[in-house]
């Protein structure tokens, strides 16, 4: 065999490896997607709501929390606009993404940091719910 032959051999069994952990990967965040659709909505508040729910560090965490807020706002349980206000001032930028946006399409309002206009405004957002809740 040649150097060009090992070498082919080695980046097949790589790709071999990156193609079945991806699977793996994919097979647990379906298997993931369906524990949250069979979660009650008490259950993913508690779950978004709590400190364990925030590990910015860890990058699978992340995706498994917006996902579940993803599922929380599809529910339209009237507690995601006060919960994905809080969630505004979240360390994960990803994070304060999904919630800005929810709440932009879901209310029509867009409140932006005076300082940095691509930040979310979270004390406009609370001053604003406050404002609008007691009319619901």
């Amino acid at each position: 065999m040649t150097w060009g032959d090992w070498i082919l051999i080695v980046l097949c069994v790589l790709l071999a490896a990156a193609g079945i952990r991806s699977w793996l990967t994919l097979r647990e965040g379906k298997a993931y997607q369906d524990a949250l659709a069979r979660e009650d909505s008490d259950g993913l508040h508690a779950f978004l709501a709590s400190p364990r729910a925030s590990h910015p560090a860890r990058p699978a965490d992340i995706l498994y929390r917006l996902n579940a807020l993803m599922e929380f706002e599809r529910r339209k349980d009237p507690r995601w606009i006060p919960l994905f206000i809080g969630l505004l001032d979240d360390p994960h930028p990803s994070v304060v993404k999904v919630c800005h946006e929810a709440l932009r399409e879901a209310t029509g309002e867009d409140f932006r940091d005076a300082e940095n206009d691509t930040r979310p405004d979270p004390a406009a957002w609370r001053t604003w719910w406050e404002g609008y809740a007691p009319q619901n």
